[in-house]
């Protein structure tokens, strides 16, 4: 008989939890379509954390999973007092520190659980990831590479607790060993931390989920979790994230729209946002368009939404397009570049006397 590979979980649904508030939803029915999508073998149980009810959202989540039958949706309603003490401003929402709560919300035979962002899409099959052997470690988590900003970046790993050898991680997915939390007080452990550091952590609940299980998570592949900023990032200017990304790059699992710029804001940068639209045109949401825009923005808004459909970012497109101008300018003003009309002919052709 064939044995199974170690951790194997085959006959188990994925069971896969979003934290969010209304809001969000949109863009969590786009990760959770995706996942369906790309994944049609498999059941998922899905479970939605959030300190808000809205009724005419959750019944819009729900009728864009209706079509799937080997889905479930659950959500789960958390009382404001849960979260007290805990830091969150405009930049993070109090539901990021939800997935904190994780054990409380399932059954005591569910060992694991699939913790996604909601600003990510899904575009292949999870069964590696969810079948994954942890090596006994509470989670699994991708590295996230931040930037260093003025150089500050060693002294800000340093204050979390982490060596030159241990990887800091994107917290947008996670893979939970619920057993192992259940049973040391993870969840007291990170709330803890999260009180007492409050507002000197740069990334709040991601530091200190980096900080509290720096010796316990296992590391996996970037592209369980690719940044869409890492298709900015240059051969020359970010040498090491460039060749660490570039088999994930190539062919991500799983693509997370991390910073500011969102597939779904007014002529945003991010890379291969297309794949969002695609998903969303699935969901109860699809045609939705930001908020605010004048009549031109809106036909702009429509063109560029016809264009992605046949793979062109016109707002790539154009920024592309000015930094070759300003590159050839700055070439022009240096006398290192002439204009196309007073270029010398080519040998051979010159012209008459």
């Amino acid at each position: 008989m064939k044995r199974r590979p170690r951790g194997h979980r085959s006959e188990e649904p994925f069971e896969v939890l979003f934290c969010a508030e209304p809001g969000y939803y949109r863009h969590a029915a786009v990760a959770a379509v995706s996942l369906a999508e790309n994944n049609p073998g498999f059941h998922a149980n899905i479970h939605v954390l959030t300190c808000t009810e809205d009724a005419v959202a959750e019944a819009m989540l729900k009728d864009s999973l209706a079509a799937y039958e080997r889905v479930s949706l659950v959500f789960h309603h958390v009382s404001h007092g849960r979260l007290e003490a805990v830091f969150f401003d405009r930049h993070i929402t109090k539901e990021a520190y939800l997935r904190f709560l994780a054990p409380e919300f399932f059954p005591a035979h569910v060992s694991r659980v699939l913790y996604l962002d909601c600003d990510l899409v899904i575009l292949d099959e999870l069964a590696p990831l969810w079948n994954m052997d942890l090596h006994g470690k509470a989670i699994a988590a991708a590295p996230d590479f931040p930037w260093d900003q003025n150089g500050t970046l060693p002294g800000r790993l340093a204050a979390l607790g982490l060596g030159a050898s241990q990887t800091y991680v994107n917290s947008g997915v996670l893979v939970l060993d619920l057993d192992r939390w259940r049973r040391d007080g993870i969840p007291d452990r990170l709330f803890a931390y999260a009180r007492e550091r409050g507002s000197a952590l740069a990334f709040h609940d991601q530091d200190t989920i980096n900080a509290v299980l720096r010796d316990d998570i296992h590391v996996v592949d970037c592209r369980w979790n690719l940044q869409a900023r890492m298709y900015m990032l240059g051969r020359r200017s970010f040498p090491d994230e460039f060749a660490a990304t570039q088999h994930a790059r190539r062919r991500p699992a799983i693509l997370h729209y991390t910073t500011a710029d969102k597939p779904w804001l007014f002529r945003s940068c991010a890379a291969h946002k297309r794949h969002y639209f695609h998903y969303l045109e699935r969901t109860a949401w699809r045609g939705t368009r930001p908020d605010s825009l004048t009549m031109p923005q809106r036909m702009e808004w429509r063109l560029g939404r016809w264009f992605l459909r046949i793979g062109i970012d016109h707002v790539r497109l154009v920024f592309w397009a000015r930094r070759a101008a300003e590159k050839t300018g700055r070439l022009m003003r240096h006398g290192l570049a002439r204009p196309w009309h007073r270029m010398p002919a080519r040998p051979g052709n010159e012209p008459s006397p």
